[in-house]
C-alpha cells in the first residue's frame, strides 16, 4: 500500500512542498494543535537572526525502536527539560567554513546526552517520547536551524 502523502497530497503538504519561502512551517503530532505554539515561537525566534534558515518537522512515533540518534556530529549545547518542550537535546556542529547546523529534539521520554560532551553522527540521544504541555502524542519534534558561524545559540529554554 503506498502512501497518501506520495500519491495524493492534501492542501498543506503541497504548499509546504512546493513553498519556496524562507521559512515554512508545516505539521503536528496530529496536524497542528498545541505545537502550533512552539513552531510559531521557534520561526519567530529564526525570524530575529538574518540568514538563519530552519526546517521543522515532528516525526511520527515509532513504537518498535523509538531510539533517537544525533542527525550530525557536534556539541551538545543543552540538555534540559522545558514545560512546553518536554525533554529536549540541543546539538550543534559545522555545516560549512560559514555555516554551522543546530539540530533540536523535543518530547524526549529520556535523554541520554549531557551539556558539553561530543557526539558522532548516529550516536543515541534520547528515547521518543510525549514529554512536555505542548504535545498530542507521542512523536519527535526535530528542528534544523542552519546559522551563521557569528550567531550564539540563546533561546529560553531552562537546564536541568
Amino acid at each position: 500500500m503506498q502512501s497518501k502523502l506520495i500519491d495524493c497530497p492534501n492542501e498543506r503538504q503541497r504548499e509546504f512542498f512546493l513553498s519556496r519561502t524562507r521559512f515554512t512551517a508545516y505539521g503536528g503530532a496530529r496536524g497542528g494543535g498545541k505545537s502550533w505554539a512552539v513552531r510559531h515561537k521557534a520561526m519567530l525566534m529564526g525570524l530575529a537572526y538574518p540568514g538563519i534558515r530552519m526546517l521543522i518537522i515532528d516525526i511520527a512515533a515509532c513504537y518498535s525502536d523509538p531510539e533517537v540518534i544525533a542527525a550530525h556530529g557536534g556539541t551538545v549545547l543543552l540538555s534540559g527539560y522545558d514545560s512546553g518542550g518536554g525533554n529536549y537535546v540541543v546539538l550543534r556542529g559545522e555545516f560549512s567554513d560559514r555555516y554551522d547546523v543546530i539540530t533540536r529534539y523535543f518530547h524526549l521520554a529520556k535523554r541520554s546526552v549531557v551539556k558539553g560532551r561530543y557526539l558522532q553522527t548516529g550516536e543515541r540521544i534520547g528515547i521518543q517520547g510525549n514529554t512536555g504541555t505542548q504535545t498530542t502524542g507521542q512523536h519527535l519534534h526535530f528542528e534544523v536551524w542552519i546559522v551563521p558561524k557569528n550567531v550564539g545559540y540563546s533561546v529560553s529554554l531552562r537546564e536541568k
